[in-house]
Order: structure tokens, then C-alpha cells, then sequence
């Protein structure tokens, strides 16, 4: 049975957002130390990081 036009446009972009997110976690600084802390169980390590161009408040 074939989708209708909408739910694929749907599944693409859901993808494509996903895609991005991950990109931008790995490519964030500490990135790999954050799973490793993450993998052991330390998360005394774990910072809230906030975006440097997000406006606090």
C-alpha cells in the first residue's frame, strides 16, 4: 500500500530533524567525554549547556 503524499513529507522531515540534532551534539565541544561520563555513571559531570546565541531568561 503506498502513503499518502503527506505522512512521507512527514517521515522525511522528522529524519531530517533528527539528523540535525545529532549532528550538532557531536560536533559540540566534550561531546565525547559527555558519553563516556555518561557510559560510567558519573553525573556529577553533566552541566546544563546552554547554546552561547540563546538568551537566557
Amino acid at each position: 500500500m503506498i502513503e499518502p503524499r503527506s505522512a512521507r513529507f512527514t517521515q522525511v522531515r522528522t529524519l531530517l530533524r533528527q539528523w540535525r540534532l545529532r549532528a550538532m551534539a557531536y560536533a559540540r565541544p566534550g561531546y565525547r567525554e559527555a558519553i563516556q561520563d555518561g557510559i560510567e555513571g558519573r553525573e556529577d559531570a553533566f552541566v546544563r549547556y546552554i547554546p552561547p546565541d540563546w538568551v537566557a531568561g
